[in-house]
């Protein structure tokens, strides 16, 4: 009987119908943008929020709007943070310590961690996460920043946590 009920509201016609004046397209164009920027900026600083055990109403994504121009804003965002980064353009990192005075013994036994093991342990939100200065300086990271430059990663695109 449910799915009778079910069949015969399907063929129905809405009750309510909605009707607006088109709007400015500058407009829809620049909410949508920052929608879309909202939602980039929520997923970027999700494994923070996870890694905290909190998930706040206030980051879930606004959704665009499937027509053109929400499409077009949505498509503009994505290609605008892959080129320069959800976070800007980064200053360039500036280890504090020369390699003669770094300890010898802890990146010896850095050495002994994969590349994805040093990577992580400088997530941000973690208690030894990188952190660095506006200006670049690394204020803690430095031993596995240098293990890992070694390596060829490139340090530079790591996420960081920025301090005063």
């Amino acid at each position: 009987m449910c799915q009778a009920v079910l069949d015969a509201d399907k063929n129905k016609k809405p009750d309510v119908t909605v009707s607006a004046m088109g709007g400015n397209q500058i407009t829809a164009f620049a909410l949508n943008s920052l929608f879309a920027l909202d939602a980039a900026a929520s997923s970027y600083f999700r494994p923070l929020t996870n890694a905290m055990g909190v998930r706040p109403s206030y980051m879930e994504p606004i959704p665009v709007t499937k027509e053109f121009v929400g499409q077009a804003a949505a498509a503009a965002v994505t290609v605008g943070t892959a080129i320069i980064g959800p976070g800007g353009a980064q200053a360039p990192l500036k280890l504090i310590h020369s390699p003669a005075t770094l300890s010898k013994t802890i990146p010896d036994g850095l050495r002994k961690k994969s590349t994805q093991e040093l990577i992580e342990s400088l997530r941000p939100g973690l208690q030894e996460a990188l952190r660095v200065k506006p200006d670049g300086r690394v204020m803690n990271g430095n031993h596995r920043l240098t293990v890992l430059m070694e390596r060829g990663v490139d340090v530079n695109a790591l996420p960081r946590e920025v301090v005063p």
